[in-house]
């Protein structure tokens, strides 16, 4: 009963505004969280493509492979 006498007494121009404020709330901080997630993922794609782009190492002497990076073992390759 409270509820009904309370959005009674709200004017009407203050229903829209703050039903707008309130989505514009919730709708700025679901694009802020996809922002970082974005560029989280930017970062962790940007480190694997320099990993890739390394030369491979024997661990043993410490000079790059004569062994290409993408060696097939097919039969066919």
């Amino acid at each position: 009963m409270y509820n009904i006498e309370r959005l009674q007494m709200l004017s009407r121009e203050t229903l829209p505004t703050s039903g707008v404020q309130f989505l514009s709330t919730k709708l700025g901080i679901v694009m802020v969280v996809l922002g970082g997630m974005h560029f989280f993922n930017m970062f962790n794609f940007d480190k694997m493509r320099r990993k890739g782009l390394r030369p491979e190492t024997d661990p043993l002497s410490h000079r790059p492979s004569i062994r290409p990076k993408h060696f097939n073992h097919g039969l066919f390759g």
